[in-house]
């Protein structure tokens, strides 16, 4: 019945749940970043008038002394409300392939009309899956969530993207092993898919685990930055009504619930390793990536 309700509910609603713009939600405390996570998003963020999350994964040094090469490899989340100026911004960027990882529903309701350089736009058709009968999203949608709960049934979300983003996350690796031109891949907010893909492309390339995680929870202290924030509109009009129950809910559960907490990318590569053994396994064996693949890779994005 719950998936019944799922596929009812209005199209912004499930842009919630994919994950958009957390801070401008309902007004969540900014949170304080260190030193080191704004010099990594002053390094890496790419500001622009209606985006969401936009980086350039360059910079970042490999365990064998090598770095990831700038401009070629981008994350961000939905790019519908990307203006006029920041397509021109983005032209320069020279993009060769849009991975949209987003859901069917996502996609109508947010639609990208890309209007940069000529791009191959790779999508896929899925519902997003939320346990048996949406009982996952019924468990979010319970007024007296508290934090812990919220933790533990986004470290359930994450279990499933192991399984249910593998074939996406497989073309993607596959498209970059095939082709040495800038790609970007993003979802909603580009923190929960694209933020799993982003960590499992830094790992293939031979960055150390604890900066992937890194780069990971950064997508949280962003969104709850205003000096970070472009104009994409927030989810908080007061004529929306389809909100109201995340208004009931604790601002500690909220924030657990649209967060990149460490503990989330890490429940996802526990799932990895207890379905294939280890991180490294699941990207050679479940995504698909050669002994051969992985040494294009990074022969294509590192210098």
């Amino acid at each position: 019945m719950m998936r019944k309700l799922y596929n009812r509910l209005p199209p912004r609603l499930m842009a919630v749940w994919g994950g958009c713009l957390l801070s401008a939600l309902l007004g969540l405390s900014a949170m304080a970043a260190t030193p080191a996570e704004r010099a990594l998003i002053e390094r890496h963020l790419i500001l622009l008038e209606g985006g969401r999350n936009f980086r350039d994964l360059g910079g970042f040094q490999t365990q064998d002394g090598k770095t990831v090469k700038s401009g070629m490899l981008f994350r961000s989340g939905v790019l519908h409300h990307l203006t006029d100026d920041d397509y021109r911004a983005l032209e320069s960027l020279g993009i060769a392939t849009v991975v949209d990882l987003r859901s069917t529903e996502e996609r109508s309701s947010e639609p990208t009309h890309w209007q940069a350089s000529p791009v191959k736009m790779m999508t896929w058709d899925y519902d997003m899956g939320l346990g048996d009968d949406g009982e996952l999203l019924a468990d979010f949608m319970k007024p007296d969530l508290d934090a812990a709960e919220a933790e533990r049934l986004m470290g359930d979300m994450y279990r499933n993207m192991v399984t249910e983003q593998r074939p996406h996350y497989a073309d993607m690796f596959a498209e970059l092993a095939s082709r040495d031109e800038p790609l970007l891949f993003h979802c909603s907010a580009g923190k929960d898919r694209t933020g799993i893909a982003a960590a499992l492309l830094l790992i293939a390339l031979g960055v150390d685990r604890e900066t992937a995680i890194l780069d990971y929870t950064l997508s949280e202290v962003i969104a709850s930055l205003p000096e970070y924030q472009g104009s994409a509109p927030a989810l908080n009009e007061p004529a929306d009504n389809n909100y109201e129950f995340l208004s009931r809910m604790p601002e500690a559960a909220l924030s657990a619930l649209m967060g990149t907490r460490r503990s989330y990318i890490e429940t996802a590569f526990d799932e990895m390793s207890r379905q294939y053994g280890s991180v490294d396994n699941y990207i050679s064996q479940a995504l698909q990536l050669s002994a051969q693949d992985l040494a294009t890779l990074r022969a294509n994005f590192l210098e």
